[in-house]
Order: structure tokens, then sequence, then C-alpha cells
């Protein structure tokens, strides 16, 4: 048996632990802590929002600009004002003008460009300043007053000439009644019509005759009816005009020609027979 091997190795062991244990223990290497700088990163603040200042609006009514008045010396048909624009701020005339009147309207800048605008009372417009036009003519539908305004272009500040033009209204001519043919049967020397006047309308004949030839015209009409004759060459000669309210009329004419005889009413509508008389020369 080898129990004092054993026992040594046993002792050995004890003895070792006893050693440790008597000797002081070994200190622990120091813990090395390094520190790096740490970088700071500045912080913005958000910034608050900012609104522009609201426009101040000023409370006051603005003034509507009163139109200016234009008017035609006596005799006049045409009147020149003149002008100088404000930036966007029109200029505003107005005239008085008759239904079948023509309007012209001329705009002259001195300089840059201006435009105009034309309507009636009633709101009617004859143009626009869709148009940028600065020549307006027409005819008045409407007798009332017309507004003229002559706007300027974005910013500009141009004076200006404005010539307006209304010519008197030309008298209406009515219709001139087609006169109707007097003529003779073969041989005859006379002829005889009729017909009925409507209130002041004039029936109108005529005839050809030689001059040299002798005339008579006898117009009949019924009791309480009244008539004139009107006698003329269609060169213009007056053998007999309706101030002499006659109704009959004989004498020789002076040229070869065409003669109306018109039956001109004075009671107002009128029947009546007409005898025309030439013999022969």
């Amino acid at each position: 048996m080898k129990f004092p091997e054993t026992s040594m190795l046993v002792g050995l062991m004890i003895l070792t632990a006893a050693l440790a244990a008597c000797s002081p223990p070994t200190p622990a290497p120091p813990v090395v802590t390094v520190v790096y700088p740490t970088r700071v990163v500045p912080t913005q603040s958000p910034l608050a929002p900012t609104t522009a200042p609201a426009p101040t609006i000023d409370p006051r009514p603005q003034p509507t600009p009163v139109p200016q008045r234009i008017n035609f010396a006596p005799g006049a048909t045409t009147a020149t004002v003149t002008g100088k624009l404000t930036s966007n701020v029109s200029d505003h005339w107005v005239l008085r003008v008759l239904a079948g009147q023509t309007l012209s309207v001329n705009l002259v800048p001195a300089n840059g460009k201006a435009r105009l605008i034309i309507y009636g009372a009633d709101g009617t417009v004859l143009i626009s300043d869709h148009a940028d036009a600065m020549q307006w003519n027409g005819r008045i539908p409407i007798t009332q007053d017309y507004h003229i305004k002559v706007n300027a272009y974005d910013n500009t500040t141009p004076s200006y000439t404005l010539q307006v033009t209304v010519p008197p209204l030309q008298p209406t001519v009515p219709p001139q009644p087609t006169p109707r043919r007097i003529t003779f049967a073969p041989g005859a020397i006379s002829a005889t019509v009729s017909g009925v006047t409507h209130a002041v309308d004039v029936d109108r004949w005529i005839i050809a005759a030689q001059a040299g030839q002798t005339m008579t015209v006898n117009l009949i009409v019924p009791p309480g009816g009244r008539a004139a004759l009107v006698i003329y060459g269609v060169d213009g000669t007056v053998l007999i005009s309706d101030h002499a309210s006659a109704m009959q009329w004989s004498g020789h004419l002076p040229k070869t020609q065409d003669y109306h005889i018109d039956v001109k009413p004075e009671t107002g509508a009128v029947s009546y027979t007409m005898q025309v008389t030439i013999p022969p020369r």
C-alpha cells in the first residue's frame, strides 16, 4: 500500500493553503477611466412665425367722382374738353343726346395711352374698356344722358383732349306716293279719274302734255268735303300751289314734259272725281 505518498501530498496541499491565507492580498490593478470631451451641439430654438402687418383700411367711404357735363355753344355741333388723368382714376364726363342722333367721340392723349368707356344712364354700354378704343361713332338708341369715361393704362397719368360731336337730327322725309298716269282713249281730249285721299296723304297723278297746249283740271268732291289741286311740271315749274286752295285750274303749258297733278285733302279723308282736258293744238 502507498499511504505514505498520499499523506505527503495532502500535507503539502494543507501547507500551501495555510501560507496563502497568511500572505497579504495582492492589490487589484487600478482602473484607468479615459474621459473624452463631449461635443456640444448648439440647439436652435424654432423661429416663431411672422405675419405681415394687416393693411390699414380706411372705414370712410371714398367719394364718387361727379361727372362733368359737356355743353355745346349755341349753334355748335362739336365740343372739345381737356383733362389730366390721375393714376388709376378715370375722368368722368356726361352729355345729353337724343334718340336717332349720331354721337362721335375722339380721344387724343398728349402722352401715353388712354381708352374710352361710353354707356347710357340706363346701363346700355356703347363701348367698354375691353375694346381699348380711343374713337367711337354710332347712332344713339334712346334719349338720355350718356356717360363718357377716360381711363388710363396701368399707372400712367396722361393729359388728353376729348372731342365730342353730335349733329342735329335730320328731319324725316315721308315717302312720296307713286303717281298714277292719266292717259286718253284714242281720239279723246279728256279723261276722268277718281280716288280717295287718306287723312293728310296726297293722291298723285301724272300726265304728258306739249308746250302751248291748254290743260283744264276740274276736281269734284262730295258736299262737305274739301280738297285742293297742286299742279307742277317735273322740272319744278309750279302752275298752281295748295295755297290757292283751288279745285279748278286752266292754263297754257310752258313746256313739253310730264305734269304732276296732286289732290291734297283739306278736311281729312275725302273721295273725289277729277276731269282733265287737253285739246290738241
